[in-house]
């Protein structure tokens, strides 16, 4: 599955002169493989509302990689203008990343007019949409998208409820916790609840100690509790540090990964929030 959750605008390589033309550049995304190393990309960007003329006729351009590429730049500009070109994109591209790409844009929009797209996204019969429009409404952080988000937790697919529960970490969204941790004791999948313990790790709170460390210490999966005693050392609290040891007193089952939160502990420890009751 493609998304746009990992791609990086910041880019080490020189973008090609400021001579040439937008339009030119839109062509030349065709022969990005990402954008972390597209030169192209980076101009457009630079050059914000001057390129989006070129980068909305790119839209219709016939080459996908174009098209997905543009919704990518769109989403560095979020440029007003692109609503439109970018909803028709979604409900018309031939090709799902496409489509895909086009819901992040939108959500990147910040525009009110772009959660009814969104949250009917998220009831689409294919969970790669689902996800792209989870990933959309993260970006808007209202009332509404969050309780939508959350709603997710609960899908039928295990990459949505693992995705749902990630972007709620990342948004902070603490009345969350129950239910992710729910998840992490019940979850008959192990790539779910692993996903719970990094998302409980960033909802950075104390109470997420004693709750992933139930993870590390009786999971019947021993990824997963790779997964939770990573996710400790993340958190960075001295509060796990007792069940991290025990891991470790005999040759480390979990690939490591206690012996790696504990040094991550001692070189960060710090005092973590308590939710409030």
């Amino acid at each position: 599955m493609t998304t746009l959750l990992s791609i990086t605008l910041f880019l080490v390589t020189p973008p090609p002169s400021e001579t040439i033309d937008s339009a030119i550049l839109v062509e030349q995304l065709a022969s990005c493989e990402a954008l972390a190393q597209c030169a192209p990309a980076r101009t457009l960007v630079t050059r914000g509302k001057a390129a989006v003329p070129a980068l909305l006729k790119g839209l219709d351009h016939p080459k996908e990689l174009v098209r997905f590429w543009v919704c990518g730049v769109l989403s560095e500009i979020h440029p007003k203008a692109a609503f439109k070109p970018l909803l028709e994109r979604f409900q018309n591209d031939p090709k799902l990343r496409v489509r895909n790409a086009a819901l992040y844009a939108l959500g990147s929009l910040k525009d009110p007019r772009s959660i009814q797209p969104l949250t009917r996204a998220m009831k689409h019969k294919d969970p790669n949409v689902r996800i792209a429009g989870m990933m959309g409404l993260s970006m808007l952080k209202s009332k509404d998208t969050t309780e939508v988000i959350r709603q997710a937790i609960r899908d039928r697919d295990e990459e949505v409820r693992a995705m749902a529960m990630i972007t709620l970490g990342d948004m902070q969204v603490n009345d969350a916790f129950n239910e992710i941790a729910l998840r992490l004791k019940e979850d008959i999948k192990a790539s779910v609840r692993g996903a719970a313990c990094v998302a409980l790790a960033g909802l950075g709170n104390d109470t997420a100690v004693d709750v992933i460390s139930a993870a590390v210490r009786s999971d019947r999966n021993l990824r997963v509790r790779a997964e939770c005693a990573a996710s400790l050392g993340h958190l960075g609290s001295k509060k796990a540090l007792p069940v991290l040891q025990s891991v470790v007193q005999e040759e480390d089952p979990l690939g490591g990964a206690a012996k790696w939160a504990i040094g991550q502990i001692k070189k960060t420890s710090r005092s973590l929030p308590t939710p409030k009751k």
